[in-house]
C-alpha cells in the first residue's frame, strides 16, 4: 500500500529561459539571469527559503557566492542584518579553519550558506539550524548531501541532473534521487506550497526533464555504497 499525501502540496517544474514549466502545464515567469540566482531570489522576496542542489563542492561556493550579491542588491530587505551577522560570527568561532570559516561567514552575513563535505560537523550544524530559524535564506548543497539533509524550503532547485562518478563516470542522477531532494520542497505550517523545480540547459531538455524526472518511476533500490564514500570525499 503506497500513498501519495504530504503535508504541503507539491508543484513539480523544470526551468529553462526565465520560465518555470509546471508539470500541470501552467507556467511561471522569473525574467533572465543565471538560473539558480533567479529561482533562489524570487522564492525569498516571496516570503520563502530555497534550497539549491549541485553536482560538486566547488559549485556550492560559486552558485552561493552570486545569491549573495544577488540578495544584496535586492531593493527590498530580505534578511534581518543583525541575525545574519551574529550567526556569521558562531560559524567563524566554531570552524578551524579560518579560511573556509571566513568564506562561508561573509556570505551567511548577506543570508546565503553553501553546504558540502568540506565543512566541519559543527559548522554544518549552524547552518542548518540557521536556516531552520529563517536566519539563513538560501542554502546551496550537493547532491551528495541531499539524502542527509533534512531542511524544508519553499523552493527545491536541482541546478544539475548529470554529476561524475568515479566508478560509472558521467552519470544522471536517479529519479529516486531526484524525489528526494523534490520531498524537501514545502515548510509544514508556514509554506501553502512547495516547489520542485529542475533547470534545463537547452529547450529540448525541457520535455525530457519532464518525462525522465517528474512523469518517471522510481527505479529498484541499488546498492552504490563504494562509489558513493568515493564521490562524498571528492565533492
Amino acid at each position: 500500500m503506497s500513498s501519495s499525501w504530504r503535508p504541503v502540496p507539491l508543484r513539480e517544474g523544470v526551468y529553462y529561459g526565465g520560465k518555470i514549466y509546471f508539470a500541470d502545464g501552467s507556467k511561471k515567469s522569473l525574467g533572465g539571469g543565471e538560473a539558480e540566482i533567479a529561482l533562489a531570489i524570487d522564492a525569498v522576496a516571496g516570503g520563502g527559503q530555497a534550497l539549491v542542489f549541485t553536482n560538486s563542492r566547488s559549485s556550492t561556493v560559486r552558485i552561493a557566492k552570486a545569491i549573495a550579491q544577488a540578495v544584496a542588491a535586492h531593493p527590498a530587505r530580505l534578511i534581518n542584518p543583525a541575525e545574519a551577522q551574529s550567526l556569521a560570527n558562531e560559524v567563524i568561532n566554531a570552524s578551524t579553519s579560518k579560511i573556509i570559516g571566513r568564506e562561508l561567514a561573509d556570505l551567511i552575513a548577506r543570508g546565503v550558506a553553501f553546504h558540502n563535505a568540506g565543512l566541519e560537523l559543527e559548522v554544518r550544524r549552524l547552518v542548518e539550524e540557521g536556516f531552520r530559524r529563517g536566519v539563513i535564506k538560501v542554502v546551496v548543497s550537493t547532491t551528495t548531501l541531499a539524502a542527509g539533509v533534512n531542511l524544508p524550503a519553499r523552493r527545491v532547485v536541482i541546478a544539475d541532473y548529470e554529476r561524475f562518478d568515479p566508478v560509472l563516470g558521467r552519470e544522471e542522477i536517479p529519479v529516486l534521487e531526484y524525489r528526494q531532494m523534490a520531498g524537501r520542497a514545502g515548510r509544514p505550517g508556514m509554506d501553502p506550497y512547495g516547489e520542485a523545480v529542475i533547470v534545463a540547459r537547452s529547450r529540448g531538455e525541457v520535455d525530457y526533464l519532464m518525462e525522465r524526472y517528474l512523469r518517471g518511476r522510481v527505479e529498484d533500490v541499488k546498492s552504490h555504497i563504494l562509489s558513493r564514500l568515493i564521490l562524498d570525499l571528492m565533492s
